[in-house]
């Protein structure tokens, strides 16, 4: 309250305007009065401030200039999304999205599946893997299954046949997609897909790995749960037999996708446990002696 203005409020622009003993009155911040800090970020999960339109003003509820700026340029650095919790499938070519459209009907009335032609396969696969880089070089098994998914729930007509997810087809096809595509972006300089060796390692459950040096020596090592556990060994025999070795000791089980590989070596290469066999074993065992 200013007495210069007949004890009319003003608007101060500094604390040092304030009399001894005056009179101030805070007027209360709304939301069509000032911007809050969650409508400046809105990228962030959690905003720095937001002003409650009952409580007054005061120096705790202003939004810290120094703080805005960090987080916005820290967003701003990368324009790497978060994986999204449902997987949107782009739009593809007008050719291609005219196919489909056929191809959903045909499904919708008779349940057939579209075989797709290589033209409308590629284009497919094109944006799929343009949409999978919008978050990440590097896609997980689980984020490949999103994907796939989401691609059969939009395009039924994709569906393949006697897969048992329906798009174990695509799946492969789009792990060798991105894989091709990361080589393209590791010669372009993209720092992301600089380091391949290390996300695949951290990535594999049971494997083995091989390094070849500049002088053409070659190291083997095994990796369990993303982690190597041996290297330095002379040849892929013996990591072959360290690795069954290992499974052995640690009462490991044999990954789902993999189980068949490993009871061939196990049970008709190496000889171990070879009385039970399964049908799948057995016929390649037939095979092998005709």
């Amino acid at each position: 309250m200013d007495a210069l203005f007949g004890n009319e409020f003003m608007n101060l622009t500094s604390v040092d305007e304030v009399q001894d003993r005056g009179t101030i009155r805070v007027i209360p911040i709304t939301e069509a009065s000032a911007p809050q800090c969650s409508d400046i970020i809105s990228t962030s999960e959690t905003a720095l401030c937001r002003p409650s339109v009952d409580e007054p003003l005061s120096m705790s509820s202003v939004c810290d200039d120094t703080d805005t700026l960090s987080i916005t340029e820290s967003e701003t650095s990368s324009s790497r999304q978060f994986w999204p919790t449902f997987f949107h499938v782009p739009q593809f070519s007008f050719d291609a999205e005219l196919k489909l459209e056929q191809g959903n009907a045909a499904y919708k009335e008779k349940a057939t599946c579209l075989i797709p032609d290589h033209k409308l396969k590629s284009n497919i696969l094109e944006g799929l893997i343009q949409e999978i880089v919008k978050y990440k070089v590097y896609a997980t098994d689980k984020e490949f299954n999103v994907v796939g998914e989401a691609l059969i729930s939009k395009h039924p007509c994709l569906t393949e046949k006697g897969s048992l997810t329906g798009y174990a087809g695509w799946k492969a096809s789009l792990k060798n997609k991105l894989a091709v595509y990361r080589t393209h972006l590791r010669k372009l300089g993209c720092p992301e897909a600089a380091d391949d060796a290390f996300i695949s390692t951290e990535e594999t459950t049971v494997g083995i790995y091989i390094l070849k040096s500049q002088d053409r020596s070659e190291d083997f090592g095994i990796v369990l749960e993303g982690q190597k556990v041996l290297q330095g060994l002379d040849n892929f025999a013996l990591a072959m037999a360290m690795l069954f070795g290992l499974m052995y000791a640690l009462n490991l089980n044999y990954p789902p996708e993999l189980k068949h590989t490993f009871e061939v070596l196990q049970k008709m290469v190496m000889e171990l446990e070879g009385c039970t066999i399964s049908k799948k074993a057995q016929v390649l065992r037939n095979r092998l002696y005709e």
